[in-house]
Protein backbone atom coordinates (compact mmCIF):
# COMPACT_ATOMS: atom_id res chain seq x y z
CA UNK A 1 0.00 0.00 0.00
CA UNK A 2 1.36 3.45 -0.89
CA UNK A 3 2.35 5.82 1.89
CA UNK A 4 0.23 8.89 2.60
CA UNK A 5 2.95 11.00 0.96
CA UNK A 6 2.78 8.84 -2.17
CA UNK A 7 -1.01 9.10 -2.17
CA UNK A 8 -0.82 12.90 -1.89
CA UNK A 9 1.69 13.04 -4.76
CA UNK A 10 -0.60 10.84 -6.87
CA UNK A 11 -3.55 13.16 -6.21
CA UNK A 12 -1.45 16.21 -7.06
CA UNK A 13 -0.28 14.64 -10.30
CA UNK A 14 -3.72 13.36 -11.34
CA UNK A 15 -4.66 15.18 -14.57
CA UNK A 16 -8.31 14.77 -13.58
CA UNK A 17 -7.86 17.60 -11.05
CA UNK A 18 -6.22 19.86 -13.61
CA UNK A 19 -8.94 19.68 -16.24
CA UNK A 20 -10.79 23.00 -16.39
CA UNK A 21 -13.82 21.25 -17.87
CA UNK A 22 -14.21 18.83 -14.96
CA UNK A 23 -15.63 20.13 -11.72
CA UNK A 24 -13.71 17.92 -9.32
CA UNK A 25 -12.06 19.42 -6.31
CA UNK A 26 -8.63 18.26 -5.24
CA UNK A 27 -9.34 19.45 -1.70
CA UNK A 28 -12.33 17.06 -1.53
CA UNK A 29 -10.05 14.18 -2.50
CA UNK A 30 -7.52 15.24 0.14
CA UNK A 31 -10.29 15.47 2.76
CA UNK A 32 -11.47 12.00 1.76
CA UNK A 33 -7.95 10.65 2.24
CA UNK A 34 -7.79 12.38 5.63
CA UNK A 35 -11.05 10.72 6.67
CA UNK A 36 -9.34 7.37 6.03
CA UNK A 37 -5.92 8.02 7.56
CA UNK A 38 -6.35 11.13 9.74
CA UNK A 39 -5.42 14.74 9.19
CA UNK A 40 -1.97 14.70 10.77
CA UNK A 41 -0.41 12.28 8.25
CA UNK A 42 -2.08 14.16 5.39
CA UNK A 43 -0.87 17.54 6.65
CA UNK A 44 2.61 16.11 7.20
CA UNK A 45 2.66 14.86 3.61
CA UNK A 46 1.46 18.20 2.25
CA UNK A 47 4.12 20.04 4.26
CA UNK A 48 6.71 17.59 2.91
CA UNK A 49 5.67 18.64 -0.60
CA UNK A 50 6.17 22.30 0.36
CA UNK A 51 9.62 21.46 1.77
CA UNK A 52 10.73 19.93 -1.53
CA UNK A 53 11.96 22.54 -4.01
CA UNK A 54 11.76 20.00 -6.81
CA UNK A 55 7.97 19.91 -6.38
CA UNK A 56 7.20 23.61 -6.92
CA UNK A 57 4.72 22.62 -9.64
CA UNK A 58 2.50 21.29 -6.82
CA UNK A 59 2.92 24.11 -4.32
CA UNK A 60 -0.08 26.14 -5.41
CA UNK A 61 -2.38 23.12 -5.16
CA UNK A 62 -1.06 22.22 -1.71
CA UNK A 63 -1.49 25.78 -0.43
CA UNK A 64 -5.00 25.95 -1.94
CA UNK A 65 -5.84 22.66 -0.18
CA UNK A 66 -4.50 23.99 3.13
CA UNK A 67 -6.80 26.96 2.70
CA UNK A 68 -9.80 24.92 1.61
CA UNK A 69 -9.51 22.46 4.49
CA UNK A 70 -9.27 25.29 7.05
CA UNK A 71 -5.97 23.89 8.26
CA UNK A 72 -5.99 26.32 11.20
CA UNK A 73 -8.90 24.35 12.69
CA UNK A 74 -7.19 20.98 12.39
CA UNK A 75 -4.77 19.25 14.76
CA UNK A 76 -1.53 20.45 13.23
CA UNK A 77 1.55 18.23 13.11
CA UNK A 78 3.87 21.14 13.92
CA UNK A 79 4.01 24.68 15.24
CA UNK A 80 1.83 27.28 13.50
CA UNK A 81 4.82 29.59 13.22
CA UNK A 82 6.74 26.87 11.37
CA UNK A 83 3.94 26.53 8.82
CA UNK A 84 3.93 30.31 8.43
CA UNK A 85 7.69 30.34 7.85
CA UNK A 86 7.42 27.49 5.34
CA UNK A 87 4.63 29.19 3.39
CA UNK A 88 6.52 32.47 3.13
CA UNK A 89 9.69 30.65 2.13
CA UNK A 90 7.74 29.01 -0.68
CA UNK A 91 6.65 32.49 -1.81
CA UNK A 92 10.26 33.67 -1.60
CA UNK A 93 11.42 30.87 -3.87
CA UNK A 94 8.43 30.86 -6.18
CA UNK A 95 6.18 33.94 -5.93
CA UNK A 96 3.63 32.31 -8.27
CA UNK A 97 3.75 29.08 -6.21
CA UNK A 98 4.74 27.10 -9.26
CA UNK A 99 1.93 28.14 -11.60
CA UNK A 100 3.33 30.15 -14.52
CA UNK A 101 1.19 33.18 -15.22
CA UNK A 102 -0.39 33.18 -11.76
CA UNK A 103 -0.37 36.66 -10.26
CA UNK A 104 2.04 36.76 -7.29
CA UNK A 105 -0.35 39.14 -5.51
CA UNK A 106 -3.00 36.42 -5.67
CA UNK A 107 -0.66 33.76 -4.28
CA UNK A 108 0.54 36.14 -1.56
CA UNK A 109 -3.12 36.77 -0.66
CA UNK A 110 -3.80 33.02 -0.55
CA UNK A 111 -0.89 32.51 1.85
CA UNK A 112 -2.00 35.49 3.95
CA UNK A 113 -5.52 34.03 4.08
CA UNK A 114 -4.06 30.96 5.78
CA UNK A 115 -1.51 32.76 7.96
CA UNK A 116 -3.86 35.31 9.50
CA UNK A 117 -5.97 32.39 10.76
CA UNK A 118 -2.96 30.36 11.90
CA UNK A 119 -1.62 33.33 13.84
CA UNK A 120 -5.02 34.51 15.08
CA UNK A 121 -4.75 38.03 13.70
CA UNK A 122 -7.33 40.05 11.83
CA UNK A 123 -7.27 39.81 8.05
CA UNK A 124 -6.74 43.58 7.92
CA UNK A 125 -4.10 43.67 10.68
CA UNK A 126 -0.63 45.14 10.32
CA UNK A 127 0.91 41.84 11.43
CA UNK A 128 4.03 41.03 9.41
CA UNK A 129 5.14 37.39 9.57
CA UNK A 130 8.50 38.40 8.08
CA UNK A 131 9.30 40.28 11.31
CA UNK A 132 7.68 37.91 13.81
CA UNK A 133 10.36 36.40 16.07
CA UNK A 134 8.32 33.19 16.45
CA UNK A 135 8.30 32.77 12.66
CA UNK A 136 11.91 33.85 12.17
CA UNK A 137 13.17 31.21 14.62
CA UNK A 138 12.24 28.60 12.02
CA UNK A 139 15.05 28.96 9.53
CA UNK A 140 13.96 27.13 6.42
CA UNK A 141 17.17 25.98 4.72
CA UNK A 142 16.99 24.76 1.14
Amino acid sequence: MPTVYQQILALLADPHFHDDFVDDDLSDAVASLASDVGWQPVLNAMLDVLRDSSLTRHWYDVVACLFACDCHTLPLPCDRSYITALLYDCLRICPDLGIDGRNPDDTDNLVWSIVHNLKGVSYMSDYDPKTDAEVLQHQIVR
